[in-house]
């Protein structure tokens, strides 16, 4: 499902995207598996004070930084005005030795002209380890290296098409055929074991990069299927790169 750097620019021109690119980009952080601490606030708690969003990693990428950043998030017009307002805030409120020893990143879900010279003044000034920027043309490119949360925002923005879905969808359309819907607590009553033996093994596959069947017993593929993706939304770096795939029609 390809969403174009236009139509990212689009979505961000609506009441929900403010609170739903953090969450967008913490998808994407984690099905790029490298983060070991990630902290971004979405939805009604974007309105908290501090960061706009902060991670530690061990590794560097083309999108996350090696070691720790702190992230700002915008969908406001014009995007220069907002990046230097939130970086001059930040730096000027952010110890020396903290700063000196960390990157700097502003993601904007607007396109963006001004950015490269935008970052080669801000980098000019060393006062960050390191200084990146985002635009709704970054954003689709970091999608395209993750077809899970790529469809996954689709469904966000109403567009995805069928025999495949996120687990997020399929659990809330599974959990909710019922009256009162199914919590995932309650589901796992008795299922403890099960689904941590399963996580396990999940994790243990794709450390050694040797994926194989592994079979559960149900009562039903759709209960199955059901208790897998309610084990993955436990775990965001995994269900962030998960997807469900469906018969069409199905």
């Amino acid at each position: 499902m390809r969403i174009t750097a236009t139509q990212i620019a689009e979505w961000a021109k609506t009441k929900e995207a403010q609170g739903s690119l953090p969450r967008l980009v913490r998808r994407l952080v984690h099905a790029a598996g490298t983060p070991t601490q990630v902290a971004f606030p979405a939805g009604d708690s974007t309105s908290l004070p501090g960061w706009d969003g902060e991670l530690s990693s061990e590794h560097d990428s083309p999108w996350v930084p090696k070691g720790k950043s702190f992230w700002e998030f915008s969908c406001e017009a014009p995007v220069t005005r907002k990046a230097n307002r939130d970086y001059d805030k930040r730096t000027r409120q952010t110890l020396n030795e903290v700063h000196t020893n960390s990157t700097f990143v502003f993601v904007s879900a607007r396109r963006w002209s001004q950015k490269a010279r935008w970052l080669e003044g801000k980098r000019a000034t060393r006062e960050w380890v390191e200084v990146r920027a985002y635009d709704a043309d970054d954003l689709e490119q970091w999608r395209e290296q993750s077809s899970a949360v790529a469809f996954q925002f689709a469904e966000d923005l109403g567009i995805a098409g069928p025999a495949v879905e996120s687990v997020v969808k399929y659990w809330e359309g599974w959990s909710q055929h019922c009256d009162p819907s199914i919590s995932a607590e309650a589901f796992f009553i008795d299922r403890e074991s099960t689904r941590e033996q399963f996580i396990v093994v999940l994790r243990r596959q794709i450390e050694v990069g040797q994926p194989k069947p592994y079979a559960i017993r149900a009562d039903s593929v759709d209960e199955v299927t059901a208790f897998v993706c309610a084990a993955l939304l436990a775990h965001e770096d995994l269900s962030a790169a998960s997807l469900v795939v469906t018969e069409p029609g199905g």
